[in-house]
């Protein structure tokens, strides 16, 4: 090597990733969340009249996959924001047609008798509310 030339070194784009621990390997509201699922199951399991052994047990049955699934996270996001997703999905999902327009007749008939009652209990001359920001 030259003593005019410099090595040139690539740095990743996720080196100085913030809101990480352990240097970037576990997220930090992933954590705060593990911690928490964690304690909540944890501390009743260890004040169960079994011996040491059985509790020990019992949590790794219980506890340590909760945690793991905390700490993992749910397609990118942390668990709790799947949770929310999916119950504001729940709470707003549709069956649309090919042009994007919700058809009465055809989601009675897919969904069962539950989904006839609830469409036609609606009135469709009453104005809809906004729905909220957050679902």
């Amino acid at each position: 090597m030259k003593p005019e030339e410099f090595e040139v070194y690539v740095i990743p784009p996720n080196f100085m990733e913030g809101g990480t621990l352990f240097g970037g390997l576990l997220k930090t509201r992933n954590t705060i969340e593990a911690v928490i699922l964690g304690l909540a199951v944890g501390v009743p399991v260890l004040h169960l009249p079994f011996s040491l052994t059985v509790r020990v047990v019992i949590l790794c049955l219980t506890a340590l996959p909760l945690v793991l699934l905390a700490l993992i996270g749910v397609s990118g996001m942390s668990l709790s924001a799947f949770i929310r997703l999916f119950f504001c999905f729940l709470h707003n999902r549709r069956i649309l047609s090919r042009a994007g327009r919700q058809k009465r007749k055809n989601a009675a008939a897919q969904l069962g008798a539950a989904a006839e009652k609830r469409l036609r209990s609606r009135r469709p001359s009453a104005p809809q509310k906004p729905q909220p920001i957050f679902c």
